[in-house]
């Protein structure tokens, strides 16, 4: 009798047809059904283009179905390459993220610590490696860390030797009580005994120190870049971030500096794109972390303008600080407007009057721009073709102050007017006219002279005049108005923080020491 083994480990499909297997022959034999009902009945052009477009749709099919790039199907390396291309690669988040989500809590005055509540005997989730970073970089002796092994090794020894002790304990308890129930047809209980495990190592943070940080004392923006001053409450390390472009996304500014507490610095900034915006994110001595960021309604960016018929008024700078908000508005007046005029264009025997555009020159423009932030206001008068400087008080309040500016101006206006044409009527009248005749006789040679008078019959007529006039002389009005805002911070002040409290001093384990460590406690390190 011939015995044959099956081999059923084999990961492999069978191959039906040449190399392909049963489920490709199916897709293929759908490409090709579905390749022919394009070349057959798909509306598109002559009979060439739907050949074409059936063999493309057959070939891609073919590719996708039976394609292979380093022993993987096509389909999957065509879905790892679109979603490396088109996957997020950087954090897309928006920078509130990066502060704390709640106020911290005051630090404990007495010198009992918060502990966490303890769990039955269950595990505690494993402690990231991170929180063994000891807060003051000292290293410790050898002596200590000697020390603190030994402890834990006696503690670990401990609870090995009540192990065996408690499982015996525990197998004797199940013996006795089990045994008489199962004579009487009882189903004993499970005792509700679970082991001790060996306490667990708690570590407590530093509780978070309440107060600011960093504050902008000065914010001033202009046409292409803003200038930041900035201010430290404390010891920090700052790293600012400018974005800009199209979108608002690119990062166009990186860098780190330091500050001692009360120090200041001095940052110009570029200024591009439709909305660009600041991230000034620190980190100081107590491992505490913020970020305080400029956008939006915060950078009146780009600069407001507005144009009218007399003037275009553009704001080249503002600039806030704690007291007050600063200013300059630039103005560029017209030499000539186009000014609508009822012209009368013909008069006298028959009058005639039209409406015209005719350019006028503009003599003189005076004008006073408004300027007002919250409930306070001030009014400047304009410099034509020139910067007006505006200062106006505020409260030194943490909000957003919303500016706007209204301009009011006044020009005086010279029009020339083409010629006035008169027109007069001259009825028709008859008119008796005398002239002397002179004749020579041709017999005698003589000259003859004698008067002739007749009547000449003038028709009615109507005769022109051009007259010239003087220039026109109006006033034009006009009132511009726009908005902006900028950004206010708080006062500045200094940072007290609280000393440090009495406590256990945390010992910095790294290295083969700390897998020793975890060893003896029965954890895993990754």
């Amino acid at each position: 009798m011939h015995e044959h083994e099956v081999p059923t480990h084999v990961q492999a499909e069978d191959r039906v047809l040449l190399w392909f297997t049963f489920p490709q022959l199916i897709a293929l034999a759908a490409v090709a059904a579905l390749a022919y009902g394009i070349y057959h009945y798909a509306p598109i052009g002559s009979g060439a283009v739907r050949l074409l477009l059936g063999i493309g749709f057959a070939a891609t099919g073919i590719a996708m179905i039976a394609g292979k790039i380093g022993g993987r199907p096509l389909p999957a390396v065509v879905a790892d390459l679109l979603r490396f291309g088109v996957g997020g690669r950087r954090f897309a988040g928006p920078v509130s993220q990066l502060v704390r989500p709640e106020p911290p809590q005051p630090p404990v005055t007495n010198q009992q610590s918060a502990t966490r509540p303890r769990t039955r005997g269950e595990r505690m989730p494993r402690v990231p490696r991170g929180w063994f970073r000891k807060r003051e970089q000292k290293r410790p002796s050898k002596r200590e860390l000697d020390e603190a092994k030994q402890s834990i090794r006696r503690e670990s020894n401990g609870h090995r030797l009540r192990w065996p002790v408690l499982f015996g304990a525990l197998g004797l308890t199940v013996a006795l009580s089990v045994g008489p129930c199962t004579t009487r047809g009882l189903v004993a209980q499970e005792p509700n005994v679970r082991p001790q495990l060996p306490e667990e190592i708690e570590f407590e943070p530093e509780p978070l120190v309440e107060g600011r940080r960093l504050y902008v004392e000065r914010l001033t923006v202009t046409s292409s870049e803003a200038t930041v001053v900035l201010k430290a409450a404390t010891d920090l390390d700052i790293n600012i971030q400018v974005f800009g472009g199209s979108d608002g996304q690119k990062l166009i500014v990186n860098r780190s500096i330091e500050l001692d507490r009360g120090d200041r610095t001095t940052q110009r900034l570029q200024l591009t794109g439709d909305a660009p915006s600041f991230t000034f994110a620190w980190r100081d001595d107590y491992h505490d972390a913020g970020a305080v960021t400029l956008e939006g309604d915060q950078l009146p960016y780009p600069l407001p303008r507005v144009g009218g018929e007399l003037c275009h008024i553009q704001l080249t700078k503002l600039e806030w600080s704690p007291s007050k908000v600063k200013g300059s508005v630039q103005s560029d007046c017209a030499a000539s407007i186009d000014e609508i005029v009822d012209l009368r264009t013909v008069s006298g025997h028959l009058n005639l009057s039209q409406r015209v555009v005719l350019t006028a020159d503009v003599q003189s423009v005076t004008g006073t721009i408004q300027v007002s932030v919250g409930s306070r206001n001030v009014s400047v008068p304009l410099v034509v073709d020139g910067i007006t400087p505006f200062v106006i008080d505020v409260r030194p309040d943490e909000t957003t102050l919303d500016v706007a500016l209204s301009a009011k101006l006044q020009a005086d206006l010279h029009v020339p007017l083409p010629p006035l044409i008169q027109l007069t009527h001259h009825p028709a009248r008859t008119e008796q006219q005398s002239y002397t005749v002179s004749s020579v006789d041709p017999d005698t040679g003589k000259s003859v002279s004698e008067l002739v008078t007749f009547d000449v019959v003038i028709p009615s007529y109507i005769g022109a005049q051009v007259i010239q006039r003087s220039p026109l002389t109006k006033q034009r009005e006009e009132r511009l108005a726009f908005e902006t805002s900028i950004a206010a911070d708080a006062a500045y002040q200094r940072l007290d923080a609280p000393g440090p409290t009495a406590g256990s001093t945390q010992t910095v384990v790294e290295g083969d020491e700390l897998s020793e460590l975890f060893a003896l406690l029965g954890w895993e390190l990754n």
